[in-house]
């Protein structure tokens, strides 16, 4: 688990199916009287790992719901049955249908902003389980135990999966996180356009430098991001130190924030100095943030601190993943120039000779006061 965690293969979320999963019985058959998860007699494993996945979800541990059945009947049991533990606030997202799993899987990874790969499932039917195993081999898929009692040390195992060496104050607020993010969407179609959304939102992007109270978090992000990180170098607590305290490099993190909340610190990077020269090291943002010109903003923030300590060349590079192909243009998106490149690799030039700052109108850009910032 360690391991895992550092060289951020943890996975993300924990999706369950329902009947004979969350709850003994079948909903539709049984009904709501009928289903059994008390804390003794029968229910008495679904009991336990419901207390499982909510500790999950207090560890910032997305919990979700990808069950064929009526929505309606399932939410009555969130909200409504004496003996469910696990409630819908602790679960982020729900597809509650009839449609197949595997399109509702795929579904969840993509409002989640997530890699489908960071997702484990839960369902107690043989086929479905092998229908998930066939049709999307990255997700991580368990079948409840045919004995019951079984289930709890199976799901002790399963919760191995995300473990992370430290918790973040993100971890712990991630699901209120997720719920602001449903609100901000639900406004999103009353705007004639995006700019217009954007600039609603109040956005205000507060940068920390070399601010050592957030190593934790820093280091955090470099295992955990995969999608929006050009370089996906993978940096522990004691690398993160090092770097602050080094005079060659600087450390740059922000948190975003609007009317709806925070989404608390979201992205890094890493510059390294050399005299009169400069070099991005890491660049890397949660996909939580995107399409809102953050990232543009953050560079230039960056771009413009480099500038003022006299810093008149940058280099950049993008190296490939199987997770990154979206950010590939995104130094050639903001000037840089392409000075070499091949298959798996671009390395970039920016001469700041000329170099203009310009901030979308919609973003308010903060400097951290903080007794530990440069």
């Amino acid at each position: 688990p360690v391991l895992r965690s550092v060289m951020g293969k943890a996975k993300k979320a924990l999706i369950f199916d329902c009947d004979n999963t969350l709850w003994g019985g079948i909903l539709g058959e049984d009904g709501f009287e009928g289903i059994q998860m008390s804390e003794d007699g029968k229910g008495k494993p679904f009991h336990l790992v419901q207390r499982l996945a909510v500790e999950l979800s207090k560890k910032g541990i997305i919990i979700g719901l990808n069950s064929k059945n009526n929505a309606a009947d399932v939410d009555e049991v969130l909200e409504k049955h004496p003996d469910m533990y696990l409630r819908d606030e602790h679960i982020v997202i729900k597809k509650v249908n009839w449609q197949d799993k595997v399109g509702n899987l795929r579904q969840i990874a993509a409002d989640l902003n997530i890699g489908i790969d960071s997702l484990v499932f839960i369902d107690d039917s043989n086929f479905e389980v092998n229908f998930i195993r066939e049709q999307l081999p990255e997700v991580l898929t368990f079948q409840v135990p045919k004995s019951a009692h079984e289930y709890p040390a199976m799901m002790k195992e399963v919760s191995r999966l995300f473990y992370h060496h430290s918790q973040t104050k993100e971890d712990l607020e991630r699901i209120k996180m997720y719920k602001q993010e449903q609100q901000r969407e639900s406004q999103k179609d009353s705007f004639g356009n995006l700019e217009e959304y954007l600039g609603s939102l109040g956005i205000v992007i507060k940068i920390f430098k070399d601010d050592s109270s957030l190593i934790p978090r820093t280091a955090q992000m470099t295992q955990k991001t995969n999608q929006f990180n050009l370089t996906t170098q993978r940096y522990t607590e004691n690398d993160i130190k090092q770097f602050i305290e080094s005079p060659d490099y600087g450390v740059y993190v922000f948190e975003v924030s609007d009317k709806f909340g925070s989404y608390g610190i979201t992205g890094l990077s890493i510059a390294k100095t050399n005299g009169s020269e400069a070099e991005f090291d890491s660049f890397l943002m949660s996909c939580r943030v995107l399409g809102r010109k953050i990232e543009s903003s953050f560079l230039s923030y960056i771009i413009e601190d480099l500038k003022k300590r006299g810093i008149a060349k940058v280099a950049a590079k993008y190296s490939k993943t199987p997770k990154n192909a979206q950010v590939e243009p995104f130094y050639d998106n903001n000037g840089f120039e392409v000075v070499q490149q091949n298959e798996n690799e671009k390395q970039y030039s920016l001469q700041l000779d000329n170099w203009q700052v310009i901030y979308p109108e919609f973003i308010t850009i903060e400097l951290a006061e903080s007794g530990v910032s440069a």
